[in-house]
């Protein structure tokens, strides 16, 4: 499965944060939900219904 990704700088500026807090979130948000890396978040939030493929 192959999904859109959005590159960091322009999604930190749509959230209104900074590059770092992107990544921190980012990273916590792998450890909290026990994943090892982007492409596994990913199809997680696919099957969570969070996005759209």
């Amino acid at each position: 499965m192959r999904s859109r990704t959005v590159p960091l700088r322009p999604a930190a500026r749509h959230a209104l944060a900074g590059v770092k807090t992107v990544q921190r979130h980012r990273a916590n948000l792998l450890r909290e939900l026990g994943l090892r890396d982007r492409p596994e978040l990913t199809r997680y939030a696919v099957r969570a219904g969070l996005i759209e493929p």
